[in-house]
């Protein structure tokens, strides 16, 4: 028992004095990094840490981060007091880190206004850069504009650096839309912390395809991206042999993305020969691809007196247009390669062109008629994928 006792006494010793220890801002601090500001005594920076005023103050103004305690939690505050001609701009920076080309990182924090009025509400920036001072942020990371919301909003980017190196993120407050008034604009940082984490996949829903204003459109959404680096159009006759059409580079800064990001590619009717199938290719940064679902578009047909086409296809749906003389009730079916009936159904259709979709998402993969019955006109042919 009196060993155990002894041990404790060691290590408590130890530990009080690593935390007297005085952090050497040279060396670079290990992620996982967290900052809640708990530990700092107000108005002084965390270790490390570095506050930046971009411009010259007048009399009696103020333009930098100082730590602070508010009934929310404890945090930071730029407090900006303008004059007449300058807009006074101010960056606070985390210490440095060692960071690396091969691997993706997650910046997270929490920021809010501190100004009760959206008169004077600020911008806010999130950069990394080589070091602590302005002239090395040169790599965008977020941007919030015309910040009001006056309780804590949480936000998290995903980044790979382009090199290997030591770099340090900045936070860049921007009082940019009343220089002109002697107002204290605020913007208040809470919860930062940046670590490595595995990179995921793009994860994109189901690509679809439409005519719409004389063009076909391709449409879909990526959920999050992952060294993304975008995206090949690619076109086929039969469904089997795929040439690229075109190339959609990603939307997301570097690749990299955990919000959703709608894209679309148009393509002239004029250019589309019948029965066209189309697909995505996905190249990641490294090269590799990953294929996207299959989609058929047809080339549309003149109008007709009374007929039917099918003008779209998705992996669960086709999309019929269907011109009728008059009102009426109008049944169309499907049929497999045997003559077997697997859907049926009958639409009330108008004067003019209507539009009418025919679930598919149940039928196994193979050729596929789609009928009118009584219609002298031929069966459309579609394959499910």
């Amino acid at each position: 028992m009196m060993h155990t006792k002894i041990l404790i006494a060691i290590i408590l010793i130890i530990g009080s004095q690593r935390k007297a220890k005085a952090q050497d801002c040279n060396i670079p601090t290990p992620l996982p990094y967290y900052e809640y500001f708990d530990g700092v005594t107000t108005p002084d920076l965390p270790p490390c840490t570095v506050n930046q005023s971009i411009l010259p103050l007048g009399t009696g103004d103020s333009a930098r981060w100082q730590s602070l305690i508010n009934s929310a939690s404890n945090g930071f505050i730029n407090v900006r007091i303008g004059n007449p001609i300058l807009i006074y701009k101010c960056w606070f920076f985390t210490p440095k880190f060692q960071l690396s080309s091969t691997k993706t990182y997650k910046l997270k924090y929490s920021y809010r206004s501190g100004t009760s009025t959206s008169d004077n509400a600020p911008n806010l920036y999130v950069n990394y850069g080589s070091c602590q001072a302005e002239a090395c942020m040169n790599y965008p990371l977020a941007y919030h504009p015309f910040i009001v919301n006056l309780n804590f909003k949480s936000d998290s980017v995903l980044f790979k650096p382009s090199t290997t190196g030591i770099f340090n993120i900045g936070f860049y407050h921007a009082d940019e839309y009343h220089p002109q008034d002697h107002i204290a604009a605020t913007s208040l940082l809470d919860s930062i912390s940046l670590e490595e984490v595995t990179p995921l996949p793009v994860n994109m829903s189901p690509l679809q395809a439409s005519l719409r204003n004389g063009n076909a459109t391709l449409g879909w959404n990526t959920y999050t991206e992952q060294n993304n680096k975008g995206f090949y159009v690619e076109q086929s006759s039969n469904g089997q042999q795929f040439t690229r059409l075109g190339w959609v580079a990603s939307k997301a800064i570097q690749g990299q993305s955990i919000q959703p990001i709608n894209y679309s590619y148009s393509i002239p009717t004029t250019a589309l020969p019948i029965g066209n199938y189309y697909r995505l290719a996905q190249q990641d940064a490294d090269g590799k691809i990953t294929y996207s679902n299959t989609v058929h578009l047809l080339q549309p047909a003149k109008p007709l007196q009374i007929g039917y086409r099918i003008i779209g296809q998705s992996p669960a749906t086709i999309q019929v247009a269907i011109n009728a003389d008059n009102n009426k009730q109008l049944t169309l079916k499907v049929t497999d390669a045997t003559g077997k009936q697997v859907y049926n159904s009958t639409f009330k259709v108008f004067t003019g062109d209507n539009n009418v979709q025919i679930p598919i998402g149940n039928l196994t993969p193979g050729s596929y008629y789609l009928h009118q019955p009584g219609s002298s006109q031929k069966p459309l042919a579609f394959v499910k994928m």
